[in-house]
């Protein structure tokens, strides 16, 4: 067999790739950083306090402001990314709950799902569904 045949499945396979990967990578999200938004909203999102409603909380803030924009607030949050890599779960819980406490110290608080929750919080659980 000659290197035509599987050169030509090669390309053609890496176009269909690509064009899915245009077509589903027009999200903020997905291009600059999904991955990177994952690795800072997975471990934030347990050491989340007991909110009433984490799940409405934030599909009413991601409905709010889009997955663009959340994404982006997200990753603009170098405290956020800070909090993301302590490898101590309690410290980390500590870390966002003080900032949480200074959220709504500045009147940083959103309307979300019917309950009034720091801007933080709402972050965190809208990103989760992203």
């Amino acid at each position: 067999m000659t290197a035509f045949p599987r050169r030509t499945v090669l390309i053609g396979g890496l176009s269909v790739l690509g064009g899915g990967a245009l077509a589903y990578g027009g999200s903020l999200a997905v291009c600059t950083g999904g991955f990177r938004l994952a690795g800072i909203v997975a471990p934030l999102r347990w050491a989340l306090p007991d909110i009433a409603d984490p799940e409405r909380v934030g599909r009413a803030y991601l409905a709010a402001e889009g997955p663009e924009r959340i994404a982006r607030a997200v990753l603009d949050r170098p405290d956020l990314t800070e909090m993301a890599l302590l490898l101590d779960a309690d410290a980390r819980r500590i870390r966002l709950e003080a900032r949480i406490r200074q959220d709504f110290a500045a009147g940083e608080t959103v309307l979300a799902g019917n309950w009034v929750v720091a801007r933080t919080e709402a972050l965190i659980a809208a990103a989760a569904r992203i």
